[in-house]
Order: C-alpha cells, then structure tokens, then sequence
C-alpha cells in the first residue's frame, strides 16, 4: 500500500501512513534492544536504522511478491542488514 499510496483514497492513504509510522516505531523500539544488547552499533542513530529496516523490508516483500528466488533475497538481506551490526562497524 505504501508504494502505491498515491492511488488510493484519502482514508486507506492515511491507515497506510499510520501502518507505516507505527512500525517505524516498532523498528526503532527493536534496535533500541538490540542496541541494549550490543547486536547493533551504538554510533548508528536509530531513527537512521529504523527508516533503513523499514526501506529495505519494504524492498524484499516487493521482490518476493515479483517471484524473486528466495535464497538470493535471504542473501541480499543478510548483506544489507550487516551494516547494523557491531562485526561490520
């Protein structure tokens, strides 16, 4: 609904934005534990890393709705998200 939010109504655009914020939140609340923990660096401002599990969320439900083989997106993820971590820091 998110890359598609321009064709929708008013209302199902505002409940998309709204989906959209609170799991930006709930991604900011994750990283903040994970932060806790020492799974993710602390130098990374976590509205940063937030907006970034969001786009890249948003980007693998995208290529697995397209049919895009899954072993490559398990890859593809596992690259991207390494760059929260404290190993790749």
């Amino acid at each position: 609904m998110r890359v598609l939010s321009s064709q929708l109504g008013p209302t199902a655009q505002t409940r998309a934005d709204d989906l959209r914020a609170d799991a930006c939140a709930r991604y900011a609340n994750w990283v903040e534990r994970a932060k806790a923990r020492g799974e993710i660096s602390a130098e990374i401002p976590t509205e940063v890393a937030a907006a970034f599990i969001d786009n890249q969320s948003t980007a693998l439900l995208i290529q697995v709705a397209q049919g895009e083989d899954p072993d490559a997106l398990r890859a593809q993820a596992a690259l991207s998200f390494a760059g929260l971590t404290n190993s790749a820091a």
